[in-house]
């Protein structure tokens, strides 16, 4: 927090009820604080029904009994500065505690985009006062939190049908599947940050002492240096995902056998779900979820996460109980190219310098307008548990970062030694059997489902969510219908 000492005090109000002080200054009113936690809940009067109530620091929590009467049904959050009022945390629904820079993070782990984008977030006002300085740090993070989410809302319903469209094709398309329960042995990840350069040779020495991971951005400098990768992974549904493969045909022969781990999302050449042998990720309680589960294909959770990275990270830590290590993930703007050469973005960029419009000045606007989303994933690697952090380690030959992830340690090749050179994969295959007609019917029959709209049409569904009069809700539930029925136009063109 601030570093600021919490000396609260307890004493009997005017009516004898419960009251305190921090530093002298009231948190609950020295006369009647059941009647100001009245009038407070009473001031509340938010547009729309919220899917939550956060309170930051509610304290001896007075306010709880009129916020359950005035929002039946609605849960409850209360954000603690102090431990000191912990026994009255049964009260909530949920109760978080600010504990500085990072609880955006946090905040966001907690609900999730759409939960937060419809709660309405206050202030206890005698804490806001006492604690003003952790109060204000505390609401810079609430802003951050609803910033992402923010973000995530407009990146999904940018990309929400395309994406539910990738995973009809993932299903059409996949001819050969494997299924993957154990990697006995270290696990190497490859990012396509500038470290990774000085990791190639390391990488070609020890071969054979790691199962090798690569994120699709870096697979073009493995196979560059003469690399195979045991496994590809990609998750991005976007067509710059789908850019860091497609180049990969002249080297059909020599990637046999490697396993393509592809999200049914993420956007991906066709060739390598007819040709290669892919294992299926899916996201939990997800619209591929459904459509892979009754076309009867086995699959892998994965978790959704702003960089693949993350995502890989996750999955290795859940195939080994081994170390995993990750090379090139340096989650920070460089001032030559961001990431190590060749990468297949930057070829297809390089294509549009001109004198005019020169590569020094599109690295430079790379660098300035990437520097937001890296601390996002920084953030999110440095607030992960102790199972998480305690076997990943960033991996490096005497590569400086100018930003440390910690907890995530940081290792060099000089100093480690893999524990298994010889552990076996445990790997099963089959053929995908599916049938045309019935992914077409499972696919419509989820878009006319309503319970998915919050997926495939998010910002209608949040919209909804805050709809203030019938009026606004019966708009809402047409310009749903009207989406339900151009989707379901591209799966009978489909």
């Amino acid at each position: 927090m601030t570093g600021e000492k919490l000396e609260i005090v307890f004493f009997e109000a005017k009516n004898k009820e419960r009251t305190c002080t921090f530093n002298g200054k009231h948190i609950h009113s020295n006369y009647n604080p059941q009647r100001e936690a009245q009038n407070f809940v009473s001031s509340l009067k938010p547009d729309f029904t919220p899917s939550y109530i956060i309170i930051t620091e509610p304290a001896l929590s007075y306010s709880n009994k009129f916020l359950r009467q005035k929002f039946p049904g609605v849960k409850l959050c209360a954000v603690r500065f102090t431990d000191a009022f912990d026994d009255k945390n049964y009260l909530w629904d949920k109760v978080l505690y600010f504990k500085g820079e990072g609880f955006f993070q946090e905040l966001f782990n907690a609900f999730g985009e759409e939960t937060l984008l419809s709660a309405a977030i206050y202030s206890w006002p005698g804490s806001s006062l006492a604690f003003e300085n952790i109060n204000n740090e505390c609401w810079k993070e609430i802003k951050k939190a609803v910033m992402l989410s923010r973000d995530i809302i407009n990146t999904r319903n940018h990309f929400a049908k395309k994406w539910f469209l990738n995973s009809v094709n993932f299903l059409k398309y996949t001819k050969k599947i494997c299924s993957i329960k154990k990697i006995n042995k270290d696990i190497l990840i490859t990012a396509s940050g500038p470290s990774l350069k000085t990791s190639i040779e390391q990488i070609k020495k020890n071969r054979n002492k790691f199962y090798l991971i690569s994120v699709s951005s870096s697979l073009s400098v493995m196979l560059y240096n003469g690399i195979i990768p045991d496994m590809v992974l990609s998750t991005d549904g976007g067509w710059w995902a789908k850019k860091h493969l497609e180049f990969i045909k002249k080297y059909s022969a020599l990637l046999q056998n490697t396993v393509f781990a592809i999200t049914d999302e993420a956007c991906c050449p066709k060739s390598i779900l007819e040709n290669f042998t892919v294992l299926p990720l899916i996201y939990s309680e997800s619209t591929g979820e459904v459509l892979l589960k009754n076309n009867k294909i086995n699959f892998i959770y994965a978790t959704r996460n702003g960089t693949v990275s993350g995502t890989a990270a996750l999955l290795s830590l859940t195939l080994t109980d081994k170390n995993v290590y990750f090379t090139g993930l340096d989650l920070e703007s460089s001032d030559a190219f961001q990431h190590t050469l060749p990468n297949q973005l930057e070829s297809i960029n390089s294509c549009t310098d001109f004198r005019l419009k020169t590569k020094e000045n599109r690295l430079t606007l790379s660098r300035f307008n990437s520097d937001g989303s890296l601390q996002v994933y920084r953030d999110w690697f440095k607030n992960q548990k102790k199972t998480f952090t305690d076997r990943l380690l960033r991996l490096s030959d005497d590569w400086k970062y100018n930003n440390s992830l910690l907890p995530v340690k940081e290792a060099d090749w000089k100093n480690i030694k893999f524990s298994a050179e010889k552990g076996e994969t445990e790997i099963s295959f089959s053929d995908n059997k599916t049938n045309p007609q019935k992914i077409k019917t499972t696919a419509e029959k989820i878009i006319k489902d309503s319970q998915y709209n919050a997926e495939l049409f998010p910002l209608e569904t949040l919209l909804l969510k805050r709809a203030e009069n019938e009026s606004q809700k019966e708009e809402c539930l047409k310009k749903i219908e009207v989406e339900q029925s151009k989707l379901l136009k591209k799966i009978e063109r489909l």
